[in-house]
C-alpha cells in the first residue's frame, strides 16, 4: 500500500512540475531532466548520490526498528518502539534518499516495487537481514538493464528507464497476476 500511495503522490507532484514546466516553457528541461540516463551523470553532476550512500547506511541501522513496525502500531508499541516516530523517520529518510537518487540518475521505474517484493517473497521479511540483498540484486538488474540499454542499437543509447520500464513492468505484472491466481 505504501509504495502505490508513494506513486500517487508522485504522479500528483509530478503533474504540478509538469504544469510549472509547461506554464514557463521548460518542458523539455524537465523531461530531459527525469529520463532515467546514465549517460548524461559526468564529473560535477553525480558527487551528491555519496549522500544518498550515506542515508542507505543510516537506513540500515534504522532496519530493525522497520521490522517491528512491520508488525502493526500495536505491537511495535508493545515492544517499546514510538510508531510514528519511526514511520516519520523512515518516511524522511526514504523520501530524501529517492529525491537524491532521482536528481543524480532520473526516474527508474518499478525497480522500488519489484525488487524488494521478490527478496521478501524468497526470504522474508526482516529488512536487516535483507537490506544487502535487495540493493546488490537492485544493483545487478539496473546493470544488465543499462546494459541491454547500451547495446540495443550501438552506438546510441536508448534510455535505462524504457528498459527498465518494460522490464520491470512485466514482471510486476507477473507477479500481479500470480498472486490473483493463488487467491
Amino acid at each position: 500500500l505504501i509504495p502505490l500511495l508513494g506513486l500517487m503522490f508522485g504522479n500528483i507532484v509530478g503533474g504540478f512540475s509538469n504544469f510549472l514546466a509547461f506554464r514557463y516553457d521548460l518542458n523539455q528541461n524537465i523531461a530531459a531532466w527525469l529520463q532515467g540516463n546514465f549517460s548524461l551523470i559526468i564529473r560535477g553532476e553525480y558527487e551528491l548520490i555519496y549522500f544518498a550512500l550515506i542515508l542507505v547506511i543510516g537506513l540500515y541501522f534504522f532496519a530493525d526498528y522497520l521490522t517491528v513496525v512491520r508488525m502493526g502500531e500495536d505491537a511495535a508499541q508493545s515492544l517499546g518502539v514510538s510508531f510514528k516516530w519511526v514511520v516519520g523517520s523512515a518516511s524522511l529518510l526514504v523520501s530524501v534518499t529517492v529525491a537524491v537518487i532521482l536528481i543524480t540518475a532520473g526516474s527508474l521505474p518499478f525497480l522500488g516495487v519489484i525488487i524488494p517484493n521478490i527478496i521478501a517473497m524468497k526470504y522474508g521479511d526482516n529488512i536487516k537481514k535483507t537490506h544487502q540483498k535487495v540493493a546488490l540484486t537492485g544493483g545487478f538488474f539496473l546493470l544488465i538493464c543499462d546494459i541491454i540499454a547500451r547495446s540495443l542499437i550501438a552506438p546510441y543509447e536508448v534510455p535505462v528507464q524504457l528498459i527498465l520500464g518494460i522490464i520491470a513492468g512485466a514482471i510486476f505484472l507477473y507477479l500481479l497476476f500470480k498472486e490473483v491466481r493463488r487467491v
